[in-house]
């Protein structure tokens, strides 16, 4: 990073990584299919700001599936995530994007009295469109708040950050995390399908 906010660095060639054999059930589907995980936009430095443009420009009009990931409690920052400049006309390529809000579940766990609230979701569309509704809030732009709530949302949690969820919570969501969690792989299994196909 210190490279690149002093203008030192500025290729854009990807880093492979390879995930060792032990971390892979052996039942699973072989895919052949290259995740490209791309900065955020994050920085404030004019240098790095440009570095990520060229970055994001030169990987995802070759992408079949972009997801911006964002932690749900900070998701007022998707807005600056799609309107980094890589393609002015991301909006109307909208099969071709999801939204992946992490710790979704925890977000919960700042409502005090969880289980007696009366405006807790109740159902996995409620879940959904509880945080679709926080987009369009925490989103200026009224044309990108309502492009970003119409893409696939998938709220999701896991890891250490679940196993740390109230037992409440977890019992209340666990359902909908699973659900969600099944689609957006599915999702990722159909990248390289036809346009057509992913609606």
């Amino acid at each position: 990073r210190n490279q690149v906010t002093s203008g030192e660095a500025s290729k854009t060639e990807a880093v492979r990584v390879e995930l060792p054999r032990d971390t892979v059930e052996e039942e699973s589907p072989r895919l052949d299919l290259d995740f490209v995980d791309l900065p955020g936009w994050g920085g404030f430095d004019p240098d790095e700001q440009a570095h990520v443009r060229k970055l994001v420009r030169n990987y995802l009009r070759r992408a079949h599936l972009v997801l911006i990931v964002e932690e749900a409690e900070k998701m007022q920052r998707l807005q600056h995530q799609t309107l980094v400049g890589a393609n002015p006309n991301w909006m109307h390529l909208r099969e071709r994007f999801g939204v992946v809000l992490t710790r979704a579940a925890s977000v919960m766990s700042n409502w005090k009295d969880f289980s007696d609230l009366e405006e807790r979701p109740e159902s996995l569309d409620e879940y959904v469109e509880m945080y679709k509704n926080e987009i369009r809030e925490t989103t200026r732009e009224e044309r990108v708040a309502d492009a970003l709530s119409s893409l696939p949302l998938y709220p999701v949690e896991f890891a250490e950050s679940w196993e740390e969820l109230d037992e409440s919570i977890r019992d209340h969501t666990a359902g909908w995390i699973h659900a969600q969690l099944e689609d957006l792989l599915d999702r990722v299994n159909r990248a390289d399908a036809p346009v057509a196909a992913l609606h």
